[in-house]
């Protein structure tokens, strides 16, 4: 792309590297961290966005000491454990819902407590005391999610699988950056909303030591292609090469009362 040649520097080029998508999303990740933990009004904490981490700050002149372990966005807990050096402290602690989550399990130190999200946060206020213990639990259920593409000639239906916060694709294998996916490859598979997920899996594994792109990664989905054949899908982040949106096929139930 170019608004002309006084801007010839930002013009698109066919050897374009590194590929914008993926540059894309590396950009994120400094302003998701940036703004993981915020102060309330009321000097309060805030957890906004979840990562594992270490929170290290001042609350209402006391230090506050915050480990949080999770493998979110590919796990579904949430551990939090306080450290307070000054000593016992109350003061409102407030923790976000993702907006996708409709049953949030809240527990302090073992104690199931009331999780009545307002305004896409849950609001704990008592006494802290070091080595108290916040778990969460955001349930992560496969669901669809369907859509018409109306950019051809003819109106196409189509269907993808989401589970909790990540959308999911059917990855193809490569040798190398360079080549593309083996041609005898299947990928052009349909999903048909009554089938795809009966039967849903979601298998979890270990987060990697180190980082790649992860056919093999820590969360996979498995549905039902229109065939009946599974597929099983990754992470759409794991994937160079992938199929996204399925054809979506009705069932012939469906199509008779259509």
């Amino acid at each position: 792309f170019s608004s002309g040649e006084e801007n010839v520097r930002c013009r698109m080029k066919p050897t374009h590297y590194p590929l914008c998508c993926t540059a894309s999303l590396c950009r994120n990740l400094p302003g998701y961290i940036s703004a993981s933990w915020l102060r309330t009004p009321e000097g309060g904490l805030a957890a906004a966005l979840w990562m594992p981490c270490d929170v290290r700050t001042k609350v209402r002149g006391k230090s506050v000491g915050i480990a949080v372990k999770t493998d979110y966005p590919f796990g579904e807990t949430v551990a939090m454990v306080l450290e307070l050096a000054d000593g016992p402290q109350a003061f409102p602690l407030v923790l976000h819902v993702p907006g996708w989550c409709a049953e949030a399990k809240v527990s302090v130190n073992g104690e199931c407590v009331r999780a009545e999200a307002r305004r896409g946060f849950v609001r704990l206020e008592r006494p802290w005391k070091s080595g108290d213990r916040i778990d969460l639990v955001f349930p992560m259920t496969p669901r669809l999610e369907t859509g018409v593409d109306r950019n051809g000639p003819t109106e196409k239906g189509w269907a993808s699988v989401v589970c909790g916060p990540l959308l999911f694709s059917l990855g193809f294998p490569e040798k190398d950056e360079d080549t593309g996916a083996d041609p005898a490859f299947a990928w052009d598979y349909r999903l048909d909303p009554a089938t795809a997920l009966v039967g849903a899996k979601v298998e979890r594994k270990p987060m990697p030591a180190k980082w790649g792109w992860q056919l093999d990664a820590p969360v996979r989905v498995s549905v039902k292609a229109a065939t009946g054949e599974t597929l099983s899908l990754v992470p759409y982040g794991c994937t160079r090469l992938r199929k996204t949106m399925f054809a979506r096929e009705l069932s012939a139930e469906a199509g008779k009362s259509n």
